[in-house]
């Protein structure tokens, strides 16, 4: 039996077959990317509220009267027009092991910053003079932790700590992502 070669239509329909997957996965690749981009920021802003909120919490507890009793401002929530990213403010500000610079720009905003260590994975260095992975802004207000629908915890004895996370800081505050996080606080009886 003879075997003949293929002919040309057969190699230009097996071509443009082939063409056609790989011009489909290859439109996929954009789709993963945004996705991948977009689940990193939502874990780096879960990351820097934790941060925020626990730093928040030691706060609270070295000076309770001044943050929630006397603040005529804890339970109000910033407004919007606080919070810009003041570019301005660098080089000062809490590092910590995974490189977040929580830099206070007022008590109840803060502009949060992290870079990744990629130099040597050992150790945090220090940030990069440039390039952080990851900006945003948080806005941090008090609020009475509701028992019941009529009861509320007294303010001398707990409070609930909301941080309102927003990025890219580097966007209009109305451009922005946006997740709230929360951590109710007790004070310690002296």
């Amino acid at each position: 039996m003879k075997r003949h070669p293929f002919n040309m239509v057969e190699v230009l329909l097996a071509l443009g077959v082939v063409a056609i997957g790989v011009v489909s996965v290859l439109a996929l690749f954009p789709v993963g990317l945004s996705s991948s981009r977009d689940a990193m920021a939502e874990s780096y802003a879960a990351t820097s509220a934790e941060h925020l909120l626990h730093s928040l919490r030691w706060t609270l507890h070295q000076d309770w009267d001044g943050w929630v009793i006397s603040n005529p401002n804890w339970n109000a929530r910033p407004d919007a027009s606080m919070l810009g990213l003041d570019t301005s403010i660098t080089g000062a500000g809490e590092f910590n092991s995974a490189g977040a610079i929580q830099m206070q720009t007022d008590k109840r905003v803060y502009k949060l910053v992290a870079f990744a260590d990629g130099d040597d994975g050992d150790d945090f260095d220090g940030p990069p003079t440039e390039n952080p992975d990851f900006q945003c802004v948080a806005a941090v207000w008090g609020q009475s932790i509701q028992v019941s629908s009529s009861t509320t915890v007294d303010p001398s004895i707990g409070t609930r700590i909301n941080v309102e996370v927003s990025w890219p800081g580097e966007l209009p505050y109305t451009a922005r992502y946006k997740r709230i996080y929360s951590l109710e606080v007790f004070h310690a009886a002296n």
